[in-house]
């Protein structure tokens, strides 16, 4: 995960442990007040790309004020529940946020003019609607 450990409560992920350093995850409010004290966001490659994570290393210094990492901690587990919670009430609007598509998948379908998971039920609904021989026009 990573490149590292998450570290978990009932199954939400609120904090990583990657590069000898903690990182804790940032909602739109803390992202800002992390970025100010000069933390730093944990990056990653994916194929060949860097990806910018919501998860910032605490600093050094932080590790003397062990009230201050545990707020902080308590914080990012509450983000993380709201979070997940938004998320599994949410349908899928994007492709992928569809479970088990592939990206070979995902890169397909949107050659073929399908980004929305809306449209793919669309196109769904018409091919199961008319012989596999008629060519299809995604409205």
């Amino acid at each position: 995960m990573f490149g590292g450990f998450g570290i978990f409560v009932d199954d939400t992920m609120f904090a990583l442990a990657v590069n000898n350093k903690l990182h804790i995850r940032t909602n739109r409010q803390t992202v800002s007040t992390f970025k100010k004290l000069g933390y730093k966001p944990y990056v990653y490659k994916k194929r060949g790309f860097p990806v910018v994570t919501k998860y910032f290393a605490l600093p050094e210094d932080c590790w003397q004020d062990q009230e201050g990492i545990l707020d902080h901690a308590k914080q990012a587990l509450e983000f993380a529940k709201t979070e997940k919670e938004q998320q599994s009430e949410a349908k899928p609007n994007r492709l992928k946020d569809l479970p088990n598509l592939r990206l070979a998948t995902e890169r397909m379908l949107k050659k073929a003019g399908i980004d929305r998971w809306l449209n793919f039920r669309i196109m769904v609904r018409l091919r199961l609607s008319r012989p596999f021989r008629e060519p299809i026009q995604v409205p």
